[in-house]
């Protein structure tokens, strides 16, 4: 009977993963966690492909973020230095690695209040959007593996089959 149980939960928990990164998403503390379907351009070979896990706060204030995972050949050019000077951002250095803050002052009540892009290589990047007031968004990426990341980020997530 046991071994029922134990086999009914975790075929009910895998049901649940989307397939492709969710290891390299970490649960945080309070936070509720729940990892998106990934994203991966048509073709043989994708060359831009994504993930993203979103976090809610279940304490008492609004606080919600987003990371992403992701590659795209556009990023050279997006987040390049040159590109970054345009922008009213904050360069910061985040384990080692160029990133980029964005300090939205939101309209609504929801909208992006932060926004902290790493440039992890030329095409792939780590994204941390927060709604909301509470945890710092470096501290936020600090607290993936960079290294595991990069190295994921190699091949399109697998996508799992509905």
């Amino acid at each position: 009977m046991l071994a029922s149980v134990v086999l009914l939960c975790t075929s009910l928990t895998a049901a649940d993963i989307p397939g492709g990164w969710d290891e390299l998403f970490p649960s945080l503390p309070n936070f509720g966690r729940k990892v998106e379907v990934p994203k991966v351009e048509k073709g043989e070979k994708p060359t831009a492909y994504s993930q993203s896990a979103n976090y809610d706060w279940m304490g008492g204030r609004f606080e919600a973020f987003t990371i992403t995972l992701a590659r795209d050949p556009q990023f050279k050019t997006q987040y390049a230095a040159d590109a970054m000077k345009k922008e009213k951002v904050e360069t910061l250095e985040v384990n080692k690695k160029t990133a980029y803050l964005w300090d939205l002052k939101p309209a609504k009540f929801n909208d992006l209040s932060r926004r902290l892009v790493v440039a992890l290589a030329d095409d792939k990047i780590l994204i941390v959007e927060q709604r909301g007031h509470g945890l710092d968004v470096a501290d936020v990426a600090k607290k993936l593996d960079f290294d595991k990341v990069l190295k994921a980020l190699e091949n399109p997530p697998t996508v799992k089959a509905k």
